[in-house]
């Protein structure tokens, strides 16, 4: 009797021995596939997420417009990617017999506004927006970036903001603008763009219209389940993190958002504008959306463009 106990006594420890592999070997399983599909691990899961190039490139009336407008000196310009993939940007370019009164100030004539574009909306579409630009009294010089409409390539975290660098580049050595007459301008998904490029390309002034935060935060709120990731296991290098670029020194800043704003919440631009270093401002548009300007908001968009540009000179 005395040896079936013992026996007993030895198999229990067995088979929580066997158990207990059994559980680190399942969890060791899940925590390798928690941190393989990862939005750091994994990043191209989640592409589609994040980038919606629109291959219409522009109703046919749209292009239309382009072709025919203008109001200003304007043409096509193609550069190279890094690798080496075509890309398409435009200038419009002020004149310099272009009256103070019909575009703002004068002084501002010799500025430029690299135009970091956001997620939806090729060149052809955002022609009211370039005049608007256009009406402070700079010139504009926009892009398409890799897999966004006449661009080849494919879109990524990595790619947009190396093409916003190649941008800036053909902008200056192909186009001669100098960084002292270059202000940086980012639309939604560009804003992290056009604050990645400040810190590795100089520049007169940054302006950030209806960004966000930072990937991890604007990621939690859209897609709910990526919660469970920490900031730490989104992409580094590029973060697409706007907060962490803006609490270091950085060129003077200009944050605008629209009150209305139901893509992406106009406090993450308060929390971008609190964590800012100076010297920066913030300006509500409080009638208009994401990243469309409303007809009664451009009285209030356009003045801050113009005293932030002065204030450049």
């Amino acid at each position: 009797m005395k040896s079936k106990s013992t026996g007993a006594m030895t198999i229990r420890p067995l088979r929580v021995l066997v158990w207990l592999r059994r559980l680190i070997r399942t969890l060791a399983v899940l925590i390798i596939l928690y941190l393989a599909l990862s939005p750091r691990m994994l990043p191209g899961l989640y592409t589609h997420k994040l980038f919606h190039p629109d291959k219409e490139r522009g109703t046919k009336l749209d292009i239309e417009h382009l072709n025919s407008f203008k109001a200003v000196p304007n043409q096509q310009c193609l550069f190279k990617a890094k690798d080496s993939s075509n890309l398409r940007g435009w200038i419009f370019k002020l004149p310099d017999n272009v009256s103070s009164g019909s575009t703002g100030n004068k002084s501002n004539l010799n500025r430029v506004f690299l135009v970091c574009p956001g997620n939806a909306g090729d060149i052809p579409k955002r022609l009211e927006f370039i005049k608007l630009l256009l009406s402070t009294g700079a010139s504009v010089f926009t892009y398409e970036p890799r897999g966004f409409g006449k661009s080849e390539g494919v879109a990524t975290i990595a790619h947009i903001c190396e093409d916003g660098t190649s941008a800036y580049d053909y902008l200056v050595n192909v186009l001669g603008y100098s960084a002292e007459q270059i202000v940086i301008y980012g639309i939604s998904l560009g804003s992290t763009v056009a604050s990645h490029v400040s810190t590795v390309r100089r520049a007169k002034g940054l302006i950030l219209q209806s960004g966000f935060a930072s990937l991890p935060r604007i990621a939690h709120e859209k897609v709910p389940f990526l919660k469970i990731y920490p900031s730490w296991l989104f992409p580094h290098g590029p973060a697409l993190n706007n907060v962490a670029i803006l609490e270091r020194p950085h060129v003077p800043l200009l944050i605008m958002h629209g009150a209305m704003d139901s893509i992406i919440d106009i406090d993450h631009s308060r929390e971008m504008f609190s964590r800012a270093l100076a010297p920066k401002r913030f300006v509500v548009c409080p009638r208009s959306s994401h990243v469309n300007i409303d007809l009664a908001d451009e009285g209030i968009f356009s003045g801050a463009i113009k005293q932030f540009l002065a204030q450049l000179n």
